[in-house]
């Protein structure tokens, strides 16, 4: 089963306005489990973990799919430069 990219942003208004929005993505088979892994990566986080949250805003949309998400590029080795002749005659005396 094809995995689904989901950003999942929570408003928190009970903390500093720098930390109230905090926004994840994740990627999971179900809407369910995305919203339930964001919680817990954010309930981890430094400036969360510990205080008293009474609400919350939740917003959760479909990203999308794994099979959509861009392939790692891969990178061809930097060829090698042929030293000349004549830069090893200054070193070889």
């Amino acid at each position: 089963m094809t995995s689904k990219v989901y950003k999942v942003t929570l408003t928190l208004p009970d903390l500093a306005a720098a930390h109230a929005e905090q926004e994840v993505r994740v990627e999971t088979t179900s809407w369910t489990t995305a919203i339930k892994l964001a919680c817990d990566e954010i309930s981890r986080r430094p400036h969360v973990r510990g205080k008293h949250i009474k609400s919350a805003k939740l917003f959760f949309s479909q990203v999308g799919t794994s099979d959509n998400l861009p392939a790692e590029k891969k990178t061809k080795p930097a060829k090698k430069a042929k030293a000349s002749a004549a830069q090893g005659a200054l070193f070889d005396k």
